[in-house]
């Protein structure tokens, strides 16, 4: 006895073969968001600002030059985020930023890690 077998609808195979195909490896970052890091990154030089000249004001004067120059959703994320975090966790934070981004090094990171203090403030 011969059975019959239903044959599939070809929508189905379509799901089913989308569904299971790879994920799609990880974009590289926007040009944009390169662009934001490099700013945080290079806040002193950029700023025009030294940590041994105001150790005690360089977190305010580095939040305030971001802010007024960084104004993508990247940066007002990244800001807020770095705001609500010590010191030492704004260099990790950055140097993660900065490695996927493309970016070889991060000063602001070196200054933060060194300082222990300086960092982005709310």
């Amino acid at each position: 006895m011969h059975l019959l077998r239903p044959r599939p609808h070809p929508a189905l195979l379509v799901v089913f073969l989308v569904g299971c195909a790879s994920p799609r490896p990880a974009e590289s970052p926007s040009a944009e968001k390169r662009d934001t890091v490099q700013k945080f990154c290079d806040v002193d030089a950029l700023a025009g600002l030294a940590a041994a000249d105001d150790p005690l004001g360089i977190g305010a004067r580095r939040t305030e030059w971001l802010t007024a120059h960084v104004d993508t959703p990247d940066g007002i994320y990244l800001r807020t985020l770095l705001s609500v975090q010590g010191a030492e966790e704004q260099a990790r934070m950055l140097r993660d930023e900065a490695r996927e981004s493309g970016l070889a090094r991060c000063a602001f990171a070196d200054s933060l890690e060194a300082e222990k203090a300086g960092g982005v403030s709310p």
